[in-house]
């Protein structure tokens, strides 16, 4: 079966512990059956991450008051702070559906919501 992994995907699955990209792989070769005959494909856009970068993905939509609270002032895009994020030992990705349509301005698949009826 023909994965059509990327180079940055390939990379982005080196990265992952062995046992979840094997299990990894089989679901996303399933997901490109779905995709065949649809106008999007997904993408793998995300693997392990390091304390800081999980730690930039959790301050998102967070800001830090002056009595030392935290509030949440946009999307929050993880709950997982780094002790707890599957990203930081290798055990979690990210794949998006991504449309087939390319915006012509960033040269960029457009990326699908979470809220597009393909996750439902």
């Amino acid at each position: 079966m023909e994965r059509n992994l990327s180079d940055r995907e390939v990379k982005i699955l080196e990265r992952l512990d062995s046992r979840f990209s094997d299990a990894l792989i089989p679901l996303l070769d399933i997901i490109n059956i779905y995709c065949k005959d649809k106008k999007y494909h997904r993408r793998v856009i995300e693997g392990r991450r390091s304390e800081n970068e999980q730690w930039k993905k959790w301050w998102q939509g967070r800001e830090m008051q002056k009595d030392s609270t935290i509030r949440i002032v946009g999307r929050v895009v993880t709950r997982a702070q780094p002790k707890d994020s599957a990203h930081c030992s290798g055990l979690a990705c990210d794949v998006w559906l991504c449309n087939d349509t390319v915006d012509p301005k960033t040269k960029l698949y457009l990326m699908l919501p979470g809220s597009h009826r393909a996750w439902r």
